[in-house]
């Protein structure tokens, strides 16, 4: 069925024998982005009926946020889809799981939300949503919008979003923010949406999706804030990956220390230049999934990867999405400066340096 529609389509070329059979199939395969437009087209022209577009538009509406019933029929009646056809949709789409609903105690109607975002954050998000009016809304969705296609995106670096619109949204969940604070003591946060981590992991994976945050959002600083910035993260990683090692320069003997004592790569220094340092790959499963998400926004399946999370994090370095929660509503004090002078002497110790 589907593979004739992929050839009118020039997405794929099929060679057949004489009697017709299929002998080979050659794919051109295109980015992602390419891909998903490839597939709109393909779909657009084998000319879906109105159930199935509902169902499609369905998925994009509760993509940002979950929607209660009433403001869900109001959005796809704007579009021009009947009533009837709106619900014939909805059972479609409860019975196979694509959209769900749910129905909280003290809230009037059902929500409706994508499971594989919202999991089971959904009751807090719903309760927080109920509650906004429809302009706060609409910056809710917009702040998910933007991290959803920027995973590790500088919270600072947000744009036309009230920063009390994302303190809600950090205490509730429905970002998680990572903090990095650098070896001389300069902080930034990152954003992450809840589909990065995907619905009931187990606690090993958890902490492995935990050191790819931490790794992300290293390079993300590095991106955008460092003393010598990364022009493009995605072909530093992919360097690491190819070489086994990146460098040698000499920021990365002081801009990296937080994927460095995760246990994430190794730094040491030039044989030939005493300020330059090479970084060395230790991880690579984290990297990996590090570069999927730089690509592509989310992490890929667990299966053949290595769950191992060993590493030594330093007072201060890192702080995940839960631990920076709890500490929202209060002042982020500055690291001490004798925290500062540990994390400097258990690095130089590591790398086998005179640290005295």
């Amino acid at each position: 069925m589907i593979l004739p529609h992929l050839e009118e389509a020039n997405l794929i070329e099929i060679s057949r024998d004489s009697t017709g059979d299929i002998k080979e199939v050659f794919e051109y395969v295109s980015s992602a982005e390419e891909s998903l437009e490839d597939m709109t087209r393909l779909w657009l022209n084998s000319n879906p009926t109105d159930v199935e577009r509902v169902v499609v538009e369905s998925l994009e509406i509760c993509s940002l946020r979950p929607h209660s019933l009433s403001e869900y029929q109001e959005t796809l009646i704007k579009q021009g889809f009947s009533e009837e056809t709106i619900n014939l949709a909805r059972e479609l789409q409860k019975s196979f799981r694509l959209i769900q609903e749910v129905s909280v105690q003290g809230i009037k109607e059902p929500y409706l939300y994508n499971e594989y975002l919202w999991g089971n954050r959904i009751h807090e998000a719903v309760r927080f949503f109920d509650h906004l009016p429809p302009e706060i809304k609409d910056y809710v969705a917009e702040l998910m919008e933007q991290v959803r296609n920027k995973q590790g995106y500088p919270i600072r670096l947000l744009k036309d979003i009230p920063k009390e619109v994302i303190n809600d949204a950090e205490q509730v969940g429905l970002i998680d923010t990572t903090k990095i604070v650098t070896q001389d003591g300069r902080q930034e946060l990152f954003a992450f949406t809840p589909h990065f981590f995907g619905v009931g992991l187990e606690k090993t994976a958890l902490d492995l999706f935990n050191e790819v945050k931490l790794f992300v959002a290293s390079i993300m600083y590095g991106h955008r804030f460092a003393t010598y910035r990364i022009k493009d993260p995605i072909i530093l990683v992919e360097a690491l990956l190819r070489d086994k090692e990146v460098g040698p320069a000499s920021p990365i003997g002081r801009d990296y220390p937080l994927i460095e004592t995760a246990g994430i790569v190794k730094v040491e220094k030039s044989k030939f230049h005493s300020d330059r340092y090479y970084m060395r790959l230790i991880k690579e499963d984290v990297v990996k999934q590090g570069l999927a998400v730089l690509k592509k926004g989310f992490v890929e399946q667990l299966g053949r990867y290595n769950l191992d999370s060993t590493g030594l994090y330093l007072p201060g370095d890192f702080q995940g999405p839960e631990e920076y929660r709890t500490q929202l509503a209060a002042t982020l004090a500055e690291p001490s400066r004798a925290s500062l002078m540990v994390r400097e002497q258990v690095i130089r110790a590591m790398r086998g340096e005179d640290f005295w």
